[in-house]
């Protein structure tokens, strides 16, 4: 089955900073993104930290195949002054895994890793209106639908400059459990509000989220700077 999230066409080399604040606080945290090409495949490399208290990498890669992408794999290491926190990895084409209830069956063909979105978000079919749902890959075999909705054309102000842009709201979906669940957690959950440039390769220059899951808790923002 095809990838439903479009190829961007990405500079070989393209290397994003991006500052990353909680509730406004001052200083931030840098996070630093460099996709580059590798034959048919997008080699992503995420890495952030905040001097030895914490640490972490991400390297994924997607397939390019025609005028579409989708994920392939995703690794992932954490570290606290220097020790190892936590370990992961992926592995989402031509494989089978094991599911709640015991059945084996290959990972869904919209299968995102969480940071992945950083890359395969850019791939929607940006028209305002679209609407998209995607299988977030959270551990082992565990993935949960989220709706995705182009909003609206605008523009936004980071500290990278001025950006014509698409709006984006992402949210989680509820309604394979129950519909009335899925609108009473629409009700409550902040929203999460995506920005990508309107220009070719539509790199995300803007992302909003909670900090938690009621209203009062602090947004955090991650922002691109260079």
């Amino acid at each position: 089955m095809s990838s439903p999230f479009l190829d961007p066409s990405i500079s070989d080399g393209e290397k994003s900073v991006y500052i990353l604040r909680v509730d406004g606080v001052d200083g931030g945290t840098e996070v630093t993104s460099l996709i580059e090409h590798e034959d048919d495949t997008y080699v992503s490399s995420i890495s952030a930290s905040r001097g030895t208290e914490f640490a972490f990498l991400v390297e994924q890669t997607f397939r390019r195949n025609g005028a579409t992408m989708a994920a392939h794999s995703y690794k992932a290491e954490t570290r606290s002054d220097g020790d190892v926190v936590s370990r992961e990895e992926g592995y989402f084409s031509h494989t089978k895994h094991i599911q709640f209830g015991g059945n084996v069956a290959a990972f869904p063909r919209e299968v995102m890793p969480v940071i992945g979105g950083l890359t395969l978000l850019r791939g929607l079919d940006f028209r305002k209106g679209t609407k998209q749902t995607v299988e977030v890959w959270l551990a082992f075999s565990i993935c949960w639908p989220l709706e995705v909705k182009v909003e609206k054309h605008t523009r936004v102000d980071v500290p990278a400059g001025s950006f014509d842009v698409w709006q984006v709201r992402v949210r989680p979906s509820f309604s394979q459990i129950s519909g009335l669940l899925d609108k009473v957690v629409a009700g409550f959950l902040p929203p999460f509000i995506a920005h990508f440039e309107t220009a070719q390769g539509h790199r995300m220059v803007r992302f909003s989220f909670p900090s938690g899951p009621m209203p009062w808790n602090p947004r955090g923002v991650l922002e691109l700077s260079t």
